[in-house]
């Protein structure tokens, strides 16, 4: 399956390209076409959890009860900016975890694209696919069966769409990075940063003082911490409730979120007859 996917985007570059293009004009995101197969490359070469065995109690007359793990069935996906990268991960890590997937759309930045996306994944996947471009508010309740929705963005994002949500919400963190800079010496590195909530010694006191702060913070998704003190560095490491923390360094990560297999799976319950 990591080949047909990887296989049908590749050939399908240019026009992916030309779609790309014309969402890009209109405020959309550029598109990388090996930034998607290195995202089908990170999920597939997952150990494949689906169906695993986690427990087996034997019972008279040749009964068995069985736990394992199974798909939650249909997931919904609401991204706060319609982020090419995220959306895509998600739509991988349901479809490799046996999960049909239905993406929504309240704007119409990167939707050609992905309408584009979504019409050569039919072709080599077996699970089901949709775009649907319903109001955020509106979109776990227009969608019937919907099992889970992952809304990925600010805090505040997640907290007005899950107020008139009725199905199980996964919150995924995503947004501004958090940087503390509590040195002089990587100047030039913070430059290279657009977008920040920024943090110096005028804000806050000491490293545990910002470490509280940014983990109240409307995104923890990833933080920075520039520092010559070795002390600070390992406090932070060992306390940040950031989804990334980095030190001294900017991360190199094509800014995917952190999402993990047990999201997409479920414990389901079987019994029967041995024959």
């Amino acid at each position: 399956m990591k080949n047909k996917i990887k296989d049908i985007i590749l050939q399908n570059a240019e026009l992916l390209m030309k779609a790309n293009q014309i969402d890009k004009r209109n405020g959309g995101q550029t598109l990388e076409i090996n930034n998607l197969c290195n995202i089908v490359e990170l999920v597939f070469d997952n150990q494949n959890l689906y169906g695993l065995k986690l427990k087996e109690i034997n019972l008279d007359n040749n009964f068995v009860i069985e736990k394992r793990l199974a798909s939650v069935g249909s997931i919904g996906i609401i991204e706060e900016n319609n982020n090419i990268s995220n959306i895509f991960y998600l739509i991988m890590m349901s479809i490799f975890n046996k999960n049909s997937v239905y993406i929504n759309f309240e704007t119409s930045k990167n939707l050609g694209t992905f309408k584009i996306l979504v019409e050569l994944l039919k072709k080599v996947v077996q699970e089901k696919i949709e775009i649907t471009q319903f109001e955020t508010n509106e979109f776990a309740n227009k969608v019937s069966l919907l099992d889970k929705l992952f809304i990925v963005g600010e805090k505040s994002f997640f907290n007005e769409v899950m107020i008139d949500c009725s199905v199980p919400c996964c919150f995924v963190p995503f947004g501004k990075i958090n940087v503390v800079n509590f040195s002089n010496n990587f100047n030039e590195q913070i430059k290279k940063i657009e977008s920040c909530n920024f943090y110096t010694h005028e804000d806050v006191n000491n490293i545990k003082e910002a470490v509280d702060l940014i983990s109240c913070s409307s995104t923890n998704y990833l933080t920075v911490l520039f520092t010559d003190n070795a002390k600070e560095a390992e406090y932070f490491l060992n306390f940040s409730k950031s989804d990334f923390s980095f030190v001294n360094t900017l991360p190199e990560l094509n800014n995917l979120i952190n999402l993990k297999t047990a999201d997409f799976l479920r414990e389901t319950t079987l019994c029967y007859c041995k024959k």
